[in-house]
């Protein structure tokens, strides 16, 4: 509610003294006073609070985060965070009707847009949710598919297995065995006696070579040593070192018994050499038999040619069967 007043332009009546003019004037202002205090609160600006309470009174001055409003004889000063809204004096009950419904409309569309977001944010997490189910689901198939080629596998690994044994033995199969470890492809082929005799005398002739080439070294080595000494107390040797020598007597007797120890050095040197090529030749002899044999040996032929030990000798057969 507004009150406006208006000067009057009509010329002042003269003046006529009339009764009780003290007392209708303080009557006046009294009914004046009583008006503008029943009216004020329709003319006081108000702040709605967050917190559902309102203040009424003057707004004396505001800034960026506070409000100062006067109410009664006391100014406070109210945080902007705090207010909801704020209705001026000036301000119609039309005006803050629309702002009302402003505000609801604002309201109701932040409430709409909240929850059209969370409508989003659980259909993204139902998405995420089937995402991870399918993934989850791919993984099992893929690891029933993978365990079901395994068990393929064994089962043609067996399939195969179970063919060979059927089959029998075959040639390149005892061949690579016998490759890798002689009399291996004569036990692979149901041969176990020949598998243990040809085992046996490779180990055997293998183990004498290494023992008769240590033998050998030990003899080269003693021959090396006693030809060094010979060199060494012979007149030749101390006189390439400056050595004057006027009676080589006395180097004679030394001499002749050093040559007889050299040859007899040289000697027992060529005789480990002997043996251990001869063993060596065995061990290759043998480790090619075991391959020739793995491959001329046929189930139920009529031919075959073997190897055995007779006491100590070793004797190769050829049985021609018909």
């Amino acid at each position: 509610m507004i009150l406006r007043f208006y000067n009057s332009t009509e010329q002042p009546a003269p003046h006529r003294p009339s009764r009780g003019g003290p007392v209708r004037r303080l009557a006046f202002f009294g009914i004046l006073a009583l008006t503008l205090w029943i009216a004020a609160p329709l003319w006081a600006d108000t702040l709605y609070l967050k917190n559902g309470s309102q203040l009424n009174g003057t707004i004396v001055g505001q800034s960026r985060t506070v409000v100062r409003i006067r109410v009664g004889d006391q100014v406070q000063v109210i945080a902007k965070t705090e207010i909801r809204r704020i209705v001026f004096q000036r301000e119609s009950d039309n005006d803050a009707a629309q702002k009302r419904k402003a505000e609801e409309e604002r309201r109701r569309k932040a409430a709409e847009a909240k929850a059209a977001e969370e409508e989003k944010r659980r259909a993204a997490e139902e998405e995420k949710r089937r995402a991870q189910e399918a993934t989850v689901a791919e993984e099992e198939q893929r690891r029933a598919e993978e365990a079901k080629k395994a068990a393929e596998r064994r089962r043609q690994e067996a399939l195969r297995r179970e063919q060979e044994r059927n089959q029998g033995p075959t040639t390149a199969g005892a061949f690579v065995r016998s490759l890798i470890l002689p009399g291996w492809g004569q036990y692979y082929q149901g041969r176990t006696s020949d598998a243990y005799l040809i085992g046996g005398i490779f180990a055997i002739s293998a183990g004498s070579a290494v023992y008769l080439d240590q033998r050998y070294q030990a003899a080269d080595r003693s021959y090396r040593g006693d030809v060094e000494l010979f060199l060494i107390g012979s007149p030749f040797w101390l006189s390439w070192y400056g050595t004057t020598i006027i009676d080589t007597s006395p180097f004679v007797l030394g001499g002749l018994l050093q040559m007889q120890t050299i040859n007899q050095s040289r000697s027992e040197m060529q005789a480990a050499a002997r043996r251990v090529n001869g063993t060596r030749a065995l061990v290759l002899g043998v480790y090619a038999w075991n391959l020739v044999d793995v491959i001329l040996w046929q189930p139920n032929q009529n031919q075959a040619l073997s190897i055995n030990a007779h006491q100590d000798q070793l004797r190769f057969q050829f049985l021609d069967r018909w």
